[in-house]
């Protein structure tokens, strides 16, 4: 990664842990803190700024063996959207998606086109 400030490295690391919790549904704070290398209070810190914004949700008590239950997390499929648009040149398809890239919903529509010279 380049070199920026403060606040790069932090996107940054939040980025990381949104496409972990994204590829990893139900993990916890410790496991974060062994997939990314950070500190433990670092990676609390980060998962609370993501819970205050909705992205991410606390989910279940996982039993360990050891030490402290911990508590899974997940991203809240709800939080944000994304819209696809798919042209084509004889359709248009359009596409709502949640933050796991499941479709809520698509529409299509064909239409036909006329060349230059036919007009």
């Amino acid at each position: 990664m380049k070199t920026g400030n403060l606040a790069d490295l932090q996107d940054h690391n939040l980025s990381r842990i949104l496409e972990l919790l994204r590829e990893n549904e139900g993990i916890s704070r410790q496991d974060l803190v062994e997939m990314t290398g950070l500190s433990a209070s670092g990676v609390s810190k980060l998962v609370g700024a993501l819970i205050d914004k909705g992205l991410v949700v606390e989910d279940t008590v996982i039993s360990r063996n050891k030490g402290r239950r911990a508590i899974s997390l997940k991203l809240n499929p709800n939080s944000v959207h994304a819209v696809g648009v798919r042209l084509a040149r004889h359709y248009v398809q359009c596409g709502l998606f949640n933050v796991y890239g499941q479709a809520l919903f698509t529409t299509a529509r064909e239409f036909q086109t006329r060349l230059l010279a036919e007009v």
